[in-house]
């Protein structure tokens, strides 16, 4: 449900440099209830939102196994030999010995 911010806030769209026309703003039940009925149809759409989002999201890290292959990413590591830029960017196969946490190998 698509809505200008206007209707969602104040629960009308106000009419900007017209003085003299006549208002058609609801009487102030009928405004609150607009507003609250917008506010409610924004935090449902918020809340799908969020939801898809959270179900396409695929885990970052992936837990190895001993002995399971691993190349190593040399982007933080101090290189001995000349040009960084000419260096290699990935380092390995290397075998993983030993799980010691989640996190280190």
């Amino acid at each position: 449900m698509k809505q200008v911010p206007f209707n969602t806030l104040i629960g009308y769209t106000p009419l900007t440099h017209q003085p003299t026309r006549s208002t058609d703003i609801p009487n102030l039940q009928q405004h609150l209830e607009k507003i609250k009925e917008s506010r409610t149809a924004a935090l449902e759409a918020l809340c799908k939102s969020v939801e898809r989002q959270e179900g396409n999201a695929t885990p970052r890290f992936k837990e190895y196994q001993p002995r399971d292959k691993v190349w190593l990413e040399g982007t933080n590591l101090k290189r001995i030999e000349g040009i960084p830029k000419l260096s290699s960017r990935w380092y390995g196969p290397f075998e993983v010995a030993a799980k010691i946490s989640h996190v280190a190998y």
